[in-house]
């Protein structure tokens, strides 16, 4: 190369293992105690303390198993540089006042450190790369940090939980919290715990982002899968952490193959609707379990939902979501749960498709079917066989029932307006903008006008 690049030219090793010599390592190896070692300057400004803790505790327990590297400015004197080694020097000392408190109990503090002494001054040169190479010490990748906990994870069975985790912290030297977090994320399937990071790029996941998804993975893997699969972009994953009920509602309108129905208190659904909608996503065991639940033969459930669904239908029955159906959902898992805070209801998503078909079954099993029996029998207790009070009669019934499925509609349509906001899913008009602004003024000159008066100043 007639113009070599500097960067590449081979430099003086410090410590050569390049060539296969049988010369000695240019230094000594010693038992240094923690008084005589002494820092020399490192780029390294901002060291966590957790992390000191961290490795104070593996210090005490399992020893030092990587040498620092220093050098004796003075022959024959005690005191000692150390030029790589800060960290554990400082673990070392913060020990003192560690050792026998909680989480340290039975452990004896770091009293000495065994340091390569190097047989020469160091260069500026040489100080700065063995600084380098020790400040460029890689970590496990997240996914293989996962894979070491799940080892040790397993080696530590037979113990209580919470015995467990500290057990298997002071193995692998980390902090409950993240022990807690690689348990979580263990419980995610492997093709979402690889796309798990500390920094979060791309298609990636963060660690919190990580925690959510295993938590409604316990309940609706499917609906986790969906979820992570619309994750593909970091404007979607902070959307995704910022509101994840309406980020979860967006992908289950998008993803038609994804079950999950929203159960809203007050909401009406269309019991017909939901029952073919959910049998075409029960499983083998939920076809066992459904069978059980309407006392019928395995092999006759087909008719039976088809039963069910002609009945729904003929009674036109909408079903009301109650705060009790929602307690019901969740405290039976058959829903995942969106917590929004103490001012919000909850966001309920059953998951559970035999939970929708019993729904159907109890609401029809309560209602009633004889109501224009009824009235046909109150018309022939009164010998009351005139036509047009039998065409008045259907009319009024036609009537309330068209009055009903109007205030059905407005219902879900507000209800599914507001989410499809929340979830970006549209947005508003300037006409319904202006007729939101026009209804909220009418309450509040309605309802507050004592407040609005104070507020402008005015006097009685």
């Amino acid at each position: 190369m007639p113009n070599p690049n500097p960067a590449l030219l081979p430099s003086p090793a410090l410590f050569d293992v390049t060539t296969v010599a049988q010369a000695p390592v240019e230094g000594t190896i010693e038992r240094i105690a923690l008084e005589n070692l002494e820092l020399a300057p490192n780029p390294r400004k901002h060291i966590s303390q957790d992390s000191i803790q961290s490795l104070a505790a593996l210090l005490m327990r399992t020893g030092q198993l990587i040498p620092c590297i220093g050098h004796r400015p003075t022959p024959h004197h005690p005191s000692v540089l150390l030029y790589d080694g800060q960290r554990r020097l400082l673990a070392a000392k913060a020990s003192h006042e560690l050792a026998g408190t909680d989480g340290f109990e039975g452990l004896a503090p770091v009293r000495t450190l065994i340091v390569l002494l190097l047989d020469h001054t160091p260069t500026p040169d040489e100080i700065r790369r063995i600084q380098a190479q020790a400040n460029q010490r890689e970590e496990l990748s997240l996914l293989d940090q996962q894979q070491q906990f799940a080892d040790c994870w397993h080696a530590r069975a037979g113990l209580p939980d919470d015995d467990r985790v500290l057990a298997v912290c002071a193995d692998l030297g980390i902090s409950p919290k993240r022990a807690h977090n690689l348990r979580r994320q263990l419980t995610l399937p492997e093709p979402i715990r690889e796309r798990v990071a500390e920094r979060p790029t791309g298609q990636q996941l963060s660690v919190t982002m990580a925690n959510r998804l295993a938590d409604m993975h316990e309940l609706a893997p499917h609906l986790t899968q969906a979820v992570a699969q619309r994750i593909t972009s970091t404007d979607l994953h902070d959307n995704a952490l910022r509101d994840l009920g309406a980020f979860v509602h967006r992908t289950i309108v998008e993803d038609e193959h994804t079950y999950a129905v929203r159960i809203d208190d007050g909401a009406l659904l269309d019991a017909a609707e939901h029952v073919e909608r959910a049998r075409t996503q029960l499983t083998p065991t939920a076809r066992e379990q459904l069978a059980q639940i309407l006392a019928c033969e395995h092999d006759k459930l087909d008719r039976e939902l088809d039963t069910l669904t002609a009945r729904a239908k003929t009674n036109a029955l909408k079903i009301k979501i109650t705060p009790e159906t929602r307690d019901r959902a969740r405290v039976g898992r058959h829903a995942y749960v969106h917590q929004r805070g103490h001012d919000f209801a909850d966001g309920i998503w059953v998951i559970n498709p035999a939970f929708m078909i019993d729904l159907v079954h109890e609401h029809l099993a309560d209602h009633q079917d004889d109501q224009p029996a009824r009235e046909q029998a109150f018309f022939a207790g009164a010998a009351l066989d005139d036509d047009e009070l039998r065409t008045a009669g259907q009319q009024d019934r036609e009537r309330r029932n068209a009055q009903r499925l109007r205030q059905a509609e407005a219902t879900n349509s507000n209800l599914g307006l507001g989410h499809d906001l929340r979830a970006g899913l549209m947005d508003p008009t300037p006409s319904q903008l202006l007729a939101l602004k026009a209804i909220i003024c009418h309450l509040l000159a309605r309802h507050y006008r004592d407040i609005i008066a104070y507020g402008a100043g005015w006097t009685n």
